[in-house]
C-alpha cells in the first residue's frame, strides 16, 4: 500500500503516468477553453504540461508540511481501503466544474506507488470512494500581495538583470551590445513601467516563484510594443527587481495562479482597456 505520510516532490516520481500527452491532450478538451500553447512552434499544450507539473509540486510540499490526516486530504487525497488517489487540478470545465487528478495503485514492485488514470471532473463517478475532495491548490493567505501598490519604490538590480547572459537573451536583439544604450533604456523603461502601474495596479500580473508571490510588469524599450516582463518582489517597503522574462516565460509564470487578463502578456500591447484607470484601492 503506498504511503500517505510523505511523497515525491516530482509528479512522475509519484505516479507512472503513461502517455501524458494524450492526458494532457484530453485534460484541454475536459477544461474550460483557454491558450495551453506557447507558440505554434512550441510542444502542444505546453503551458498545460507545465501547469499541471508544477501544481502538483506546490501540493506536495504542503502535503508534506501538513501535521495531520485531514489536512493532508485536503491537499492530495489517498483512499487506502480503495487503493486510490487524488488531487485538485484548480482548473474547472466550462460549466465550472472542478477537475481532478486521479490515480489508482500501482502494482508494479518497485515502481512509482501510483499510477495516472486520468483526469476527471467532480461529477464522475470514479470519484464516488472519495468522501470530499481535496481543494484547489493555495499559493497565498494574504491577497493584498496580489495588488501592486503605487506608494513603493522599484529598484532594479541593473547588474545582474544587465549583465547576466540568461537575462540579456531576452532583452532585445538589436540593444543587446551597446551597453550604454541598452542601460539607458533600461533605465526609462522601468521609469515608465511604474507611472503606468501606478495609474493601474492591474498591469502588474501575479506569478508564484520560489515559494513567494511576484509582481510582473510590462517594460516598454522603444516603441509601444512590451518587450519583456519585469519580475518585482516586495521586501519591506520597496519592490525589488532581479529578473526579467520573456512574454511568453511570463504567461506560462504567471497561468499558474490564475488565466491573465490582461492583454500585453499576451499581445504585447498595453490597449485601451488595459490603460484605463480602475476603482480607487485603499492600501493598509
Amino acid at each position: 500500500m503506498p504511503q500517505t505520510e510523505r511523497i515525491p516532490s516530482e509528479l512522475f516520481h509519484f505516479a507512472y503516468c503513461g502517455a501524458f500527452d494524450e492526458e494532457v491532450a484530453q485534460l484541454a478538451e475536459l477544461a474550460a477553453p483557454e491558450r495551453w500553447q506557447t507558440s505554434p512552434e512550441s510542444k502542444p499544450f505546453d503551458i498545460l504540461h507545465s501547469y499541471i507539473y508544477h501544481t502538483f509540486k506546490k501540493l506536495s510540499q504542503d502535503y508534506n508540511a501538513a501535521t495531520t490526516r485531514e489536512e493532508r486530504d485536503m491537499i492530495i487525497q489517498i483512499n487506502e481501503k480503495h487503493q486510490k488517489c487524488c488531487f485538485n487540478t484548480g482548473l474547472f470545465t466550462s460549466k465550472y466544474e472542478s477537475i481532478y487528478a486521479f490515480f489508482e495503485e500501482n502494482k508494479n514492485e518497485g515502481k512509482q506507488p501510483w499510477y495516472l488514470v486520468g483526469f476527471l471532473k467532480e461529477s464522475n463517478p470514479q470519484l464516488a470512494p472519495f468522501k470530499t475532495l481535496p481543494e484547489r491548490p493555495k499559493y497565498f493567505s494574504d491577497t493584498s500581495v496580489l495588488i501592486y501598490d503605487p506608494r513603493l519604490p522599484i529598484r532594479a538590480n541593473k547588474d545582474h538583470i544587465l549583465g547576466d547572459p540568461e537575462n540579456i537573451k531576452r532583452l532585445p536583439a538589436k540593444y543587446r551590445d551597446n551597453e550604454v544604450l541598452l542601460n539607458n533604456l533600461f533605465i526609462g523603461a522601468v521609469k515608465m513601467a511604474e507611472t503606468k502601474v501606478s495609474a493601474n495596479y492591474r498591469l502588474a500580473i501575479p506569478q508564484y516563484f520560489n515559494g513567494r508571490i511576484q509582481l510582473l510588469i510590462p517594460l516598454t524599450f522603444d516603441s509601444e510594443k512590451v518587450d519583456i516582463a519585469l519580475a518585482i518582489e516586495r521586501e519591506d517597503d520597496i519592490y525589488k527587481a532581479r529578473t526579467c522574462l520573456t512574454l511568453d516565460m511570463a504567461y506560462n509564470n504567471a497561468r499558474l495562479l490564475v488565466k491573465p487578463d490582461v492583454n500585453w502578456i499576451t499581445t504585447g500591447k498595453i490597449k485601451q482597456d488595459d490603460s484605463a484607470h480602475d476603482e480607487k484601492v485603499e492600501y493598509i
